[in-house]
This record gives structure tokens, sequence and C-alpha cells, in this order.
């Protein structure tokens, strides 16, 4: 059987591989000079299939205005959240804030080491406050290590602008796939986070469904849709092929 078309879905993709990170992250002065706006903060992940959960917990989010502005704290979700529940299309908010209009130079998310009170997969308290339930017979649970964590956070350098009574909505991508580690023979795992920054204005929404091309008028459920980038350059043959959204 084969499949065409597109799953009736919203899902986010780059207009350009560039644009998947936050926009007018060059520089600049950038937005409306006086008055505030708003940022709006959600937080999603690419499918992954390898592991039954992932969890990380987020204490603070952070925003540097530019021309030393200084950082100031916009969200304090301080929750454990299951990364693989956030996918095909779903969102986490993060927090609405308040910001003077201007443009901010980076985003710096702190993540916590004391897991808040919700129940895992299992229906059982958080072992940990970041850690990853492995798909085996055992249901293997191991600690993720984040370096520099909760003293630096992890910083994404891509600026984004408030403008006087807009709204600024961005979405932050945290790519489990690319940011557990398992560390070797040391059998230690590391969470080493890889996050985009999308802002909305700058992405494409691609719509429609997949059907049975043997029986056209049927719609086909529970499909899964990629949309990839390939990069012939790239020197390990599974980078060439990069996943940049699924539904």
């Amino acid at each position: 059987m084969m499949v065409t078309g597109w799953k009736k879905a919203r899902f986010i993709i780059g207009i350009l591989a560039s644009s998947l990170l936050v926009a007018c992250g060059g520089g600049g002065s950038g937005g409306s000079s006086g008055g505030t706006g708003e940022l709006s903060m959600s937080l999603t992940d690419a499918t992954l299939y390898q592991y039954q959960a992932v969890y990380v917990t987020i204490d603070e989010i952070k925003v540097h205005r530019d021309h030393g502005g200084g950082w100031k704290t916009v969200a304090s979700p301080r929750q454990t959240f299951n990364l693989l529940e956030l996918v095909n299309g779903v969102r986490e908010d993060l927090g609405l804030a308040t910001l003077d209009a201007g443009h901010y130079t980076q985003m710096r998310l702190i993540i916590g080491d004391t897991p808040d009170v919700s129940l895992n997969i299992f229906s059982q308290t958080h072992p940990f406050a970041n850690y990853v339930i492995v798909e085996d017979d055992m249901n293997s649970i191991h600690e993720l290590k984040v370096p520099s964590g909760p003293q630096t956070g992890v910083k994404l350098v891509n600026g984004f602008d408030i403008n006087t009574n807009q709204t600024t909505e961005l979405i932050l991508d945290f790519d489990a796939s690319k940011s557990v580690v398992e560390a070797g023979s040391s059998e230690q795992w590391h969470l080493k986070p890889t996050i985009k920054a999308l802002d909305t204005l700058t992405a494409a929404i691609v719509d429609g469904t997949v059907t049975e091309e043997v029986n056209g008028a049927a719609n086909l459920e529970g499909v899964m849709v990629s949309a990839q980038i390939y990069n012939a350059d790239a020197q390990l043959e599974e980078d060439k092929v990069t996943i940049q959204a699924t539904t």
C-alpha cells in the first residue's frame, strides 16, 4: 500500500533551514521602542521511539535585553515535563510575560534539580528531576546528568523582538533525540539540551490528508508525516537527512 498526500494536521516547518531559528537573530536594535508587548512561550519535541519517556524539569526561563539590559525572569514553571508527550503538534504552555518593547538577544532555560509532585508513566513519583525510561524488558530508568543546568542554564543565543501592544510567540523545540547522550562504558547518561526557538511568524503551516492510493476515498488516521532537509555535504550518512518537523 502506498500513501500519498498529507495527514490532516497543522504542524510547523521552517520555510528555510535558517528560519527554524528565532527571527531577527542576527542582532541589532529591532522591535519598537517604548511601550510594552507580550512574550508567549511553549514547549514541544520531535517524535522519538527508542525511549518510553524523557523527563526534564524546567525551573526558570530568562531573557536578556539588548544594550546591557541584563537578565529578566519571564517564567518560573518549576515543572517536570515528559518530552515524549509533546509530539505530533502537542505543545505545553510555559508562560506569558509582559516585556518592554525592544530587541532581546538571548534566552536561558534553567534546568531544575528537584522534580515536581506529578507522577510518571508508571504512576510513580519521579525518582529524579531529569531522567530517561528506556524501551527494554526492565523498564530501565537512568538519571540524566545536566552539566551546569541549575547554575548557568541552557542558552539560546538567537534573538527576538518585542513590539508594542503585540504578542511574540516562541516555540521551544526540545530535540530529545540529540539531547540524551549515553556516555559509553561509564554507564552514565547526560542531558545536553539541543533546543530550537521557533518564532511562529517565520514558520509555514502545512495542512492536508493522507489517503490510500488503492482507495483514495479512505482517509488514514494516525499516520506519521515528517518534513525533512537533505544535506549532501554532511560527513556522516545519518546526518544527511534531518527531520525538521513531524506530526
